[in-house]
């Protein structure tokens, strides 16, 4: 296998892996988020614009349903979550802890999907933050470099 078949080989992998990390957040709360290589952002924008009818056009005009988008970026980007209390949402949000004893402000909430929708609507920085995170490829260097090794080592043994 030449130089350029080993390279499209290695590209094809980091487009379809599914490379994750955790990263912390603030407060003790990590995320573990994936890797989002373009062409499936792209692809995730494509399914997420509409035309709509502009009447001062007459034509139909792209337009982005941001909201789907962003539903749809999160559920694909994060994997999970830990260090995630009443105490930490507490301190990141305007979490309101009416009901909750002391004893349950430090147990560890477990991952919910619509919870998480609920702080990206109050926490203003944790969007762009797995936004940011989840597009960076510098973030998950470590896992697509094992990777990497895993795969010449079994193809100089084969």
């Amino acid at each position: 296998m030449n130089l350029t078949e080993k390279l499209k080989n290695n590209i094809a992998k980091t487009q379809s892996s599914e490379l994750t990390t955790w990263i912390e957040f603030k407060e003790d709360v990590e995320f573990n988020i994936r890797f989002i290589p373009k062409a499936a952002f792209r692809s995730m924008v494509d399914s997420c614009t509409v035309f709509k009818y502009d009447p001062k056009t007459k034509t139909r005009e792209p337009s982005q349903d941001s909201k789907k988008l962003l539903d749809l970026f999160i559920n694909k980007a994060i994997v999970g979550w830990r260090g995630v209390t009443p105490r930490s949402l507490a301190k990141i949000a305007a979490f309101p802890v009416e009901g909750i004893t002391e004893e349950e402000m430090d147990a560890e909430v477990e991952y919910d999907s619509t919870l998480l929708a609920a702080l990206m609507d109050s926490v203003y920085e944790l969007d762009s933050f797995i936004q940011e995170t989840a597009l960076e490829v510098k973030y998950f260097r470590t896992g697509m470099d094992d990777e990497l090794k895993n795969s010449s080592s079994s193809q100089s043994g084969s």
